[in-house]
């Protein structure tokens, strides 16, 4: 919608130029369509701003992850997609392993840099529409659609490897390289809530 808006406001503002340079007046009509599209262009930012402020407060500001506080609409969502397609939904709860040692012999700063570089990795080996949240302190989840349960250690095993293969250079200087996660994996059953 704002974009429709947006080109029909400079469909009107270009018509009104060439009105002016070709030194003839504007029809009415077209001063009206001007302002309306202008109108409809500050409600439809005004509404775009509200959304992005509602997401940005749903986003993990170190990782850019979503927060836990979007797992569950997503959850019930992919679970209803996966029974109409056949398939299974696996949960997959990753946790970076000796992550307290990075804190405590390198700093809170260096824990962000491994959280974040450990984030992009897991993002970047799982598909598009499988969603990763950063459900809280070095804690990951990933929904996974399989079709069907014995391969998700499939998806499982890139996500290890892919993390595995870093290099994450600390504020201090100092690299951690291949850091691992344990990853659990359980496939949600028909009905079965999120929290189970």
């Amino acid at each position: 919608a704002l974009e429709d808006a947006h080109r029909d406001m400079h469909d009107a503002i270009r018509t009104l130029c060439h009105d002016i340079l070709q030194n003839r007046p504007s029809s009415p009509e077209t001063l009206q369509q001007f302002e309306r599209t202008q109108v409809k262009v500050v409600d439809c930012l005004q509404h775009f701003k509200t959304l992005l402020v509602g997401r940005i407060s749903q986003i993990d500001v170190l990782t850019g992850l979503p927060l836990r506080s979007r797992m569950q609409d997503d959850y019930e969502q992919m679970l209803a997609r996966c029974r109409r397609q056949g398939w299974v939904l696996g949960v997959f709860l990753a946790d970076i392993d000796h992550f307290k040692q990075v804190n405590d012999e390198h700093g809170h700063a260096a824990g962000d840099v491994v959280l974040r570089d450990v984030a992009m990795a897991m993002r970047r080996s799982v598909r598009n529409e499988c969603p990763v949240y950063r459900y809280g302190g070095e804690e990951f989840v990933a929904f996974m659609e399989l079709s069907r349960p014995e391969i998700a250690q499939v998806p499982a095993q890139r996500v290890l490897r892919h993390v595995q293969e870093l290099e994450i250079r600390l504020p201090d200087g100092c690299v951690v390289r291949h850091p691992t996660l344990t990853i659990g994996i359980a496939i949600a059953r028909e009905g079965e809530p999120l929290a189970d």
